[in-house]
């Protein structure tokens, strides 16, 4: 992967809008990541910091092991067929435009009442 620097101490990365197939090896300081709108089919292993992952609109048809302190995912308009084990810390999902089948759907719909249950003490 010549054309893509690699920063071995950045909190986050941009892989957006570059029409890649795949991402290199991500440093495990890394908070976010951005990979949106390429046409990835898989990605690396997931840093164990990851607070943020956008990897929406790709060819992505699963997901790595989530890291236990993400927070934020979309991973919208891709050709998922399941979603991997949510973690507890994970507070917006957003996963719509994907084959997920009716009884996954049923499952992050329960997961998301529960957590905007505990987001807002009701």
């Amino acid at each position: 992967m010549k054309h893509i620097k690699h920063f071995e101490n950045a909190d986050f990365v941009f892989y957006s809008n570059k029409e890649l197939t795949e991402l290199p090896e991500l440093n495990d300081n890394l908070k976010s990541l951005y990979c949106y709108n390429n046409i990835l089919t898989s990605l690396p292993k997931l840093p164990s910091k990851l607070k943020e992952l956008q990897c929406w609109s790709n060819n992505l048809v699963t997901l790595p092991e989530l890291p236990d302190t993400l927070e934020y995912l979309d991973c919208s308009s891709n050709n998922l067929t399941e979603l991997p084990i949510l973690p507890d810390s994970l507070k917006e999902l957003h996963c719509s435009d994907n084959w997920l089948p009716y009884d996954n759907i049923e499952e992050y719909k329960e997961w998301y009442l529960n957590s905007i249950t505990k987001k807002f003490n009701i």
